[in-house]
């Protein structure tokens, strides 16, 4: 069933909290104040513009498609290039912020996360926010609802190929894990009557979720989502 894709956005924020700015975690994380980003897979630059008007660093935008890089906000530097040639000389940057975007190109990971490597100063941050393929509720989804925009060769990624594939050239030191029951509440909830309602169970759905996974380290086995911060090995 092809449905349109939109979500109430304020359960993802009040649930995840700073988790939901990604790229606003990544600044943080870099110890000198100004210097060079690249949002990998950007898309509309939506996180880029968040952050350019308060923040010393430049942060440029990557995406395959031109037409997402055609409604980037003003003041957001729009590069067009794909993951497995980026068009970067080596080294140039700080830091790497990739959300939920990686998976399309899963069949390139490799080579991908080569030229990420290749692209990133030594000792420079790499945060990936990426959607796994062992959750039961977000297969389910995928398989009766297709949102408008999907694109046919994404893949959610195996959560162990990914670490693997990271640790050959980057040191892992944060890896956080998100979603077990509450997936799709976010989606639902913005196409049901009485919101407010079904927006605090859905808000007490997301909290029983942290809790699981942070206390039952077993459930990370479901997770329908994790957040992976890396550093470069020199």
């Amino acid at each position: 069933m092809k449905v349109k894709f939109y979500a109430d956005w304020e359960i993802f924020d009040r649930a995840l909290g700073d988790d939901v700015y990604t790229l606003k975690q990544l600044i943080r994380l870099i110890p000198q104040s100004s210097g060079y980003i690249l949002d990998w897979g950007g898309g509309e630059g939506k996180q880029c513009k968040s952050i350019i008007d308060n923040t010393k660093f430049s942060v440029i935008n990557m995406d395959p498609s031109v037409e997402s890089l055609k409604r980037n906000s003003n003041g957001v530097l729009a590069i067009q290039g794909i993951g497995q040639y980026l068009p970067f000389k080596d080294g140039l940057f700080d830091a790497i912020h990739i959300s939920a975007a990686l998976h399309h190109a899963w069949k390139e990971l490799i080579p991908c996360l080569a030229e990420i490597y290749r692209v990133t100063k030594p000792r420079g941050v790499i945060l990936l926010w990426e959607p796994l393929n062992s959750n039961p509720i977000a297969w389910l989804a995928r398989k009766l609802f297709v949102p408008d925009g999907y694109d046919p060769n994404e893949k959610p990624l195996d959560n162990n190929m990914l670490l693997k594939a990271i640790s050959l050239d980057f040191n892992i030191t944060t890896v956080k894990y998100y979603y077990i029951f509450s997936y799709t509440l976010p989606f639902l909830v913005a196409r049901l009557p009485l919101k407010s309602f079904w927006r605090k169970l859905a808000l007490i759905s997301c909290e029983i979720d942290r809790l699981l996974l942070k206390y039952f380290p077993f459930t990370q086995h479901f997770a329908a989502y994790v957040k992976i911060i890396a550093v470069r090995k020199t």
